[in-house]
């Protein structure tokens, strides 16, 4: 059996009492290889040698006192070993470190993540963007959130720097929005006016985030997601070497790429590691609603859960369809929108709001076109359908099609940073 994929053999000569620290210098490349992602390497104690001192070593009886040799060998996939070596430059200035390609019949390595190892922030960045000068107002802000597929807007100087930066999330924290911009778009004019038209001529220094992260265009996409997931942004500005802003990177464009990648060939060299699965990341507390229940019932659960949004089963757990905010809006009458509206800005409390529907029932507000994912589906394959879709989740049922869980897209790529790690 053969393979296409480039394996490598490192070696490493040492002696068995270099030390690095308190502790043994093989040990500490050992260590250092295995928290860094290494597939695996192994400490070898040799019988006796000499290096180029011409130092006779020896081991067993002979003379314990010398410095017996040991030679680490590493197997790897040639695009690990590349990135690891460098790490251990300064832990190994003087030691003879070879590297020779192999040929494999049967092995099996780690894998190598989610991420092609050439892949970079710029090749997968949205250069087209709409920015707004740090003299703006909020309306040009409000502009390009409702009517322009970004949910991020850089505030630049001059020289096209950014100095700072909004997003939904701020508007809504700092404004006092109740409802987030994908319902906004679904309002009349004259209902978005009664909205935003307090925003209108206020500074955008009054709502944007002054300390705005970014990263750097030829940043690896694992460091650019780690950014994403621990600032809880949906996009991050990209800048080029001078600090100039090029383009904006989204988590989907992060996921994009993730499983963008063609499946490997059957080959000799398997990954170590088994594909990680859907049940292993799912969510598995869903907010949900029986289809038994009344209308009224089911609008005050959707307008106080965080995003809107529920799964409908029926009485055995099985999933009948969604309701979601933006599909039962068009479907309310005048009376029932505005409370309903009332509901969703918290202006008003759920169960003392004039909602429609005391004595029928809500199936005619259930969207049942839903796309579903098991749990043992890989989370690549369940991402694909996602983008594919245009669904920033899927409900996770058996063959039964009884609810299990809930796999978002938040949750895929926390799997695929740690993937990545």
């Amino acid at each position: 059996m053969t393979t296409n994929e480039r394996i490598q053999r490192v070696c490493i000569y040492l002696s068995e009492h270099d030390r690095f620290g308190n502790q043994p210098l093989y040990l500490e490349v050992l260590e250092v290889l295995q928290r860094e992602g290494a597939t695996g390497a192994t400490a070898l104690r040799g019988l006796a040698g000499f290096g180029p001192g011409y130092r006779t070593r020896t081991t067993g009886y002979i003379d314990l006192r010398e410095h017996p040799p040991v030679v680490i060998e590493w197997i790897d996939r040639a695009e690990r070993i590349e990135q690891l070596l460098a790490q251990l430059d300064d832990m190994l200035p003087d030691a003879l470190i070879t590297l020779e390609d192999m040929q494999v019949y049967r092995a099996m390595l780690r894998g190598t993540g989610p991420f092609a190892g050439d892949q970079s922030v710029g090749d997968y960045m949205r250069p087209a963007l709409h920015t707004v000068p740090l003299t703006a107002s909020l309306e040009a802000v409000l502009a390009i959130l409702l009517d322009l597929e970004q949910t991020t807007v850089p505030v630049v100087d001059n020289q096209h720097h950014v100095v700072g930066m909004v997003t939904e999330q701020d508007l809504m924290r700092r404004t006092g929005l109740r409802l987030p911009f994908r319902l906004l778009r679904l309002l009349a004019d004259n209902e978005r006016a009664a909205l935003l038209t307090p925003l209108v001529g206020q500074p955008v220094t009054a709502v944007m985030n002054n300390e705005p992260r970014s990263v750097y265009l030829g940043a690896a996409l694992p460091q650019a997601l780690m950014f994403l997931l621990e600032w809880n942004y949906d996009q991050i500005s990209v800048l080029d070497r001078s600090g100039k802003l090029v383009g904006l990177l989204g988590r989907k464009d992060v996921l994009r790429a993730a499983v963008a990648r063609p499946d490997p060939p059957t080959s000799a060299i398997r990954n170590a590691e088994p594909a990680t699965l859907v049940h292993l990341v799912m969510q598995r507390s869903v907010p949900y609603v029986l289809s038994s229940e009344p209308m009224v019932f089911a609008l005050q659960q959707l307008a106080t859960t965080p995003d809107h949004y529920l799964l409908v089963v029926d009485a055995a757990g099985r999933v009948q369809g969604q309701l979601r905010a933006e599909g039962v809006l068009p479907h309310l009458d005048p009376a029932g929108r505005a409370a309903f509206l009332a509901v969703l800005q918290r202006r008003v409390a759920a169960d003392q709001a004039d909602l429609p529907g005391v004595d029928r029932d809500f199936h005619f507000l259930i969207e049942r076109d839903l796309l579903t994912t098991m749990p043992n589906e890989s989370i690549y394959e369940a991402a694909r359908r996602l983008l594919e879709q245009g669904q920033d989740r899927a409900p996770v049922v058996n063959e039964d099609n009884i609810l299990e869980g809930m796999l978002s897209q938040a949750g895929v790529l926390r799997a695929l940073f740690q993937a990545s790690e």
